[in-house]
């Protein structure tokens, strides 16, 4: 375990002595005022710092134990800690009666292992009256007197009881080996802290499935310790990969019906990306203002098409959506780009729109990059949401 504070009750004590003697009230006999008062400071002080570190350990669950630790998993995760079980034979129990006579073995004989039938040993008890014919074998259950894997044993390991009669032999023919002890600490403390991410890789696509039936929802991303170790975020958007504040209450709706104790799983709006976008191509032919509205809606349509594969993409690829722009101009206009970059893009700005509570993570506005070399695709966090800002596209006539 680690401590906040360190020293020992020998140097905390050495450390009041150094500065008492600076302040010059320090005395050099055992029994002096400014021994005994350091000393009680030293005990108070050290005794203080016990208890400080005690109460830190019972309230993380890295070190609780005991009592501690079962308040914390059952607060954070709704566990509890595996009890300790008897080790149980289900019918694997095989007494043979060795007389002509049927014998009854009435509930709560006890069994045991070892030479001889031993009180003190590996015991078991009857679950119920057993009735044996003659020459036959019967079957019956049993269960240990005490919980504890202690009572585990292997087949043919019980093999004595406490009858008054030679004529009953009796064995047990499978191994038994469900009894256990209390979990451990170390146990315990394991299982609740990956708990949470294995309950939330199971049922993320279950709960993926089931947020996508909510009215509006086209796509549910997630993100996990986004609110900090042992959460997960929840970011949903809607045709246009839109989102707004009814969506927000249809999914924490059924956000809370799909929680389980314990879990802290939010719903998180995220942060819109705005790409204001100038586009300058050149018109070199006098073309008709209609076959220049025919272009502009040409290219807001594979723009448009980019920013909807962003969504699973998850980025904003520019370069190709330029190439895929002059493509188009050359092919069914003639029309070409007047920016020396070779780009149809003049100009095109970043900036977000976060709310309060994710304005720290918010990318600053900032200009991308245009040159020969081609244009860095935007790779965009799970929690963007790619959007077109302001798009002009100039057309500028040459003749």
């Amino acid at each position: 375990m680690s401590y906040i504070y360190q020293k020992t009750e020998a140097e905390l004590f050495s450390a009041l002595r150094d500065k008492m003697s600076r302040a010059g009230i320090a005395n050099l006999y055992p029994d002096a005022v400014s021994n005994v008062l350091n000393e009680f400071i030293t005990e108070e002080l050290y005794a203080l710092s016990n208890e400080f570190n005690s109460k830190i350990s019972e309230y993380s669950i890295a070190t609780a134990s005991g009592d501690a630790l079962d308040r914390l998993a059952n607060e954070m995760y709704g566990m509890s800690r595996f009890a300790a079980s008897k080790a149980v034979a289900n019918r694997s129990i095989k007494f043979s009666n060795n007389s002509v006579e049927e014998i009854t073995i009435p509930e709560g004989t006890l069994l045991s292992s070892g030479e001889s039938f031993d009180e003190n040993g590996i015991v078991f008890e009857i679950t119920e009256d057993i009735t044996i014919g003659g020459g036959v074998d019967g079957f019956g259950s049993a269960i240990a007197i005490t919980s504890g894997s202690s009572y585990n044993v292997g087949s043919g390991r019980i093999d004595q009881h406490e009858l008054e009669t030679n004529d009953i032999t009796v064995t047990n023919l499978y191994p038994i080996v469900n009894g256990s002890d209390l979990e451990s600490d170390e146990d315990f403390r394991a299982r609740a802290l990956s708990f949470l991410s294995a309950s939330a890789s199971y049922n993320s696509d279950f709960m993926k499935l089931e947020l996508l039936e909510v009215p509006g929802v086209m796509n549910i991303k997630y993100i996990e310790g986004y609110n900090g170790l042992g959460t997960v975020a929840v970011f949903a958007t809607t045709a246009g990969n839109k989102t707004n504040s009814e969506l927000k209450n249809l999914v924490e709706g059924r956000l809370s019906e799909l929680k389980m104790l314990g879990d802290s799983i939010s719903y998180e709006r995220g942060i819109k990306l705005i790409f204001d976008i100038e586009i300058s191509v050149t018109n070199t032919r006098n073309f008709s203002n209609e076959e220049i509205s025919q272009l502009k809606s040409e290219i807001r349509q594979l723009i448009a098409n980019e920013f909807v594969a962003a969504k699973t993409k998850g980025e904003v690829n520019l370069d190709s959506l330029d190439e895929s722009i002059k493509g188009r101009m050359r092919s069914g206009f003639a029309f070409t780009s007047q920016n020396t970059s070779g780009s149809v893009f003049k100009k095109i700005t970043l900036r977000s729109i976060a709310h309060t509570e994710m304005q720290n993570i918010a990318r600053p506005t900032h200009r991308v990059e245009l040159n020969s070399r081609g244009i860095a695709p935007i790779t965009l966090e799970v929690f963007e949401i790619p959007e077109i800002g302001n798009l002009d596209i100039v057309v500028e006539l040459i003749l």
